[in-house]
């Protein structure tokens, strides 16, 4: 590490690996537009029952059929992107009839396909980062990255499920709050904040209860992540390339020290290793009824 040059296939840095197989079998999948997302809402307090409020910036990541990206733009300006090309189309498109019968706007700001790891560009751009049972992110590792390029927001991330979860969704979820839990040690952040509102949906009608879990930013936090953002970027750029990677001249271009460039591959290299664990509490050997990642 104290060399000048390294070449960047020996460092430990988590790399972009998109679920396209996985995000197209769900689409291929008829039922998918017949019914969308597992809970429509319907909510006029939705914004606040998610820990948002009237007139943020938000950008729906795995935004699927766009039923929760259509609620919450009923009240924040929303930013719609999948990976799919035919969620973005359906997302272009005006309201739909559902929303219209429900008295909600749901009026998208724009829509584009992007892999949720890529999706937050800059700092403060956005608000919150949002995504309603994002499997394909869960599942593929991705949502270590999804959720560094959130620490870039004024808020941060926010991730909701609804309560008809299959057991490997149950799995996923016991890995993303672990996950949550320790990039906010790494960043030097809040534990991931949990709630359990109840959610006025279209659906079935009347409420459902969803699980909320929000990951809040800083100043600090922001700083760091985006030196990480773009430092990441370049590592990818130079193992791609078959390029050694010099810290003086990661150095220069960023305008910090060699040791914050060195501190930013720490970080990096931890984030990498965060391990998939879709039992979390059971191997740390936690009390499933006392599991501290839940209230």
């Amino acid at each position: 590490m104290a060399s000048q040059k390294i070449d960047p296939s020996r460092l430990c840095f988590p790399r972009i690996s998109s679920n396209y197989e996985t995000a197209h079998a769900v689409w291929k999948r008829p039922e998918v537009f017949k019914h969308g997302q597992s809970i429509r809402p319907r909510d006029p307090q939705l914004l606040s029952k998610l820990g948002m409020a009237s007139g943020d910036r938000v950008l729906v990541v795995a935004g699927f059929t766009g039923d929760w990206a259509r609620a919450i733009a009923h009240d924040a300006r929303v930013t719609f992107t999948d990976l799919i090309r035919e969620a973005v189309i359906r997302a272009r498109k005006k309201t739909s009839f559902v929303a219209k019968l429900a008295g909600m706007k749901g009026n998208i700001i724009s829509a584009k396909a992007i892999p949720a790891e890529r999706a937050v560009e800059r700092p403060s751009v956005y608000d919150w980062t949002f995504s309603y049972e994002p499997i394909p992110i869960q599942t593929s590792g991705a949502i270590k990255l999804v959720a560094l390029r959130s620490l870039l927001n004024r808020r941060g991330l926010c991730l909701a499920w609804g309560p008809f979860r299959e057991a490997n969704f149950e799995e996923s979820n016991y890995s993303t709050l672990y996950e949550l839990s320790e990039i906010s040690r790494i960043y030097g952040i809040a534990d991931p904040v949990i709630s359990r509102p109840k959610i006025i949906q279209t659906v079935f009608g009347g409420k459902s209860e969803v699980e909320v879990v929000r990951l809040l930013t800083n100043d600090s936090a922001r700083e760091k992540a985006w030196l990480d953002v773009r430092l990441l970027k370049v590592l990818e750029k130079k193992e791609k390339r078959g390029e050694f990677f010099e810290f003086n001249e990661a150095a220069k271009r960023f305008s910090v020290s060699k040791t914050e460039i060195i501190s930013s591959i720490r970080r990096l290299n931890q984030l990498n290793k965060i391990p998939y664990m879709p039992f979390a509490p059971k191997k740390l050997g936690l009390d499933m009824a006392k599991n501290p990642y839940l209230p």
